[in-house]
Parts: C-alpha cells; sequence; structure tokens
C-alpha cells in the first residue's frame, strides 16, 4: 500500500528593513536599530530609533515600500502624549515615545503586505513664515500620503561627471499642501532635507546645499531643484519631493 505523502504547508516571512546606517541630517545622529527583522505572520514587530539632539522635537515614521514612495506613518510633535498614527496604519500600528530622543514603532501583527523598509527622521521645531521669521510649528504633515499625489518628472538620470543636470521638477494635486520639501537619500544613509518652501516664488536651501543646489517655485502645486555648476560623483543618490500642510502658531 503506497504511503500518502504529505502536505506540505508554506510558510511566510514579513521582511522588516531599518535603515541601514545611523543617519546624519544639519547635525543630527539619527540611529535605528534592529538592521533586519524577519517575522512571520501573525508575530509582533518592534523597531527603536534614537536620535542624539534634544533641540529636534520632531519625529516622523516613513515606510517605503519596494518600487513606491514614501509614505507617512506618523508625525510626532513631542513626547509622553498621545501619538496618532495616519489613518491608514493607525489599525496596525503604535507609537511610544517617552523621551524626546527615542521613540519605539510597534506593528500589532505582521501581514505579507508590512515588507518594506522603515525610516526614522526628526526635524528642529521651527517654521519659516511668508514673513521670513521663524515660529514654532505645530502639528504638520511632511508626506507622500494617501491624501496626496506627488509626481516627480524624471524617475532616472544618468550623468558623466562634470556634466550639467536639468533640474527636477515636482508636482502635487491637493490644494491644502502649502510646503514643499526636497530630500537627498544616499545609498545606505537616511534622508536628509535640501531645501524647503512655504510659499510661492521662496525657497530656503539647508546650509550643507546652499552652494551646489536651488530650489524655485513657480506655483503652489510645482517646484523645481537645480544643480548649480556640474555634478560630481557625490551627487549620487535618490531625490525625493515632498509636501505639507504645516500649520503656523506662535
Amino acid at each position: 500500500m503506497a504511503r500518502e505523502k504529505k502536505k506540505r504547508t508554506p510558510t511566510f516571512t514579513v521582511l522588516l528593513i531599518m535603515n541601514f546606517m545611523p543617519s546624519v541630517c544639519q547635525g543630527v545622529v539619527i540611529t535605528q536599530t534592529p538592521r533586519l527583522l524577519l517575522k512571520t505572520p501573525g508575530s509582533s514587530a518592534e523597531m527603536k530609533c534614537h536620535q542624539n539632539d534634544e533641540s529636534y522635537i520632531d519625529m516622523f515614521w516613513y515606510q517605503q515600500k519596494p518600487g513606491e514612495g514614501l509614505k507617512l506613518m506618523i508625525y510626532s510633535p513631542e513626547a509622553n502624549k498621545i501619538q496618532k498614527m495616519e489613518n491608514v496604519f493607525e489599525s496596525g500600528w503604535e507609537l511610544e515615545r517617552n523621551d524626546i530622543q527615542n521613540s519605539v514603532l510597534r506593528l500589532k501583527s505582521a501581514e505579507i503586505q508590512d515588507s518594506a523598509v522603515y525610516f526614522c527622521a526628526s526635524r528642529y521645531h521651527r517654521i519659516k513664515t511668508q514673513g521670513n521669521s521663524w515660529h514654532k510649528s505645530s502639528p504638520c504633515r511632511e508626506s507622500l500620503s494617501h491624501a496626496v499625489t506627488v509626481t516627480q518628472d524624471k524617475p532616472f538620470i544618468w550623468l558623466t561627471n562634470g556634466t550639467t543636470m536639468d533640474e527636477l521638477s515636482c508636482k502635487h494635486d491637493a490644494t491644502t499642501r502649502h510646503n514643499m520639501l526636497w530630500y537627498q537619500q544616499k545609498p545606505g544613509e537616511g534622508l536628509v532635507l535640501i531645501a524647503v518652501s512655504v510659499t510661492e516664488n521662496d525657497a530656503d536651501v539647508e546650509k550643507a546645499f546652499k552652494e551646489t543646489w536651488t530650489m524655485t517655485r513657480p506655483s503652489s502645486a510645482k517646484s523645481t531643484l537645480r544643480r548649480n555648476g556640474t555634478v560630481n560623483i557625490h551627487d549620487s543618490a535618490m531625490y525625493y519631493c515632498a509636501a505639507s500642510d504645516t500649520a503656523l502658531g506662535s
């Protein structure tokens, strides 16, 4: 009598990848642990983020699935408060932030669709107003999120050392997103803010990029990023555009 073959039950793994290396952004060092998580469906997961400067009060967590842009998961303006996840993440995720420099992102029950890269970021707690003065910022959403579509016109550019680069163009479809931002991400590193614009025909480039990059804002829904002079090997990176609905307060 032939022995009945046992059917193998397929097994699946949820892959959660954190930012591979500590990232440096405007002088603050952000460290995420662990670097890699392999979880079975239904199990829980925990990701930690530490930043070394107490003046960087705002913290953000982003998710990036293969072939897709960044999605804001949560914006945390302060510690020791109830942390509210973005709507599409609130049922399966939660954030704990007991102090300014640390946060813990928890996945309640892993699913295959949670496989992605997860980024933590921080920001100095101020924003430039239209009058060129600085104010503390109240809760905002710097995101490529479910509520707004952000489109960049050049998905890939190949240039040789010493040549000039055409400007990068970005547009969005939400009238409530007043701020536009550009980020750079080099291989194995975190996001670094290049420039931000809070109103048309006005943009503020970060100190580290002032001599090499220019941002313009011809309309409320469109911005451009241009490399001054010629490119070099150090410009090799991913460049992201984002929109924000930041509200200003005193």
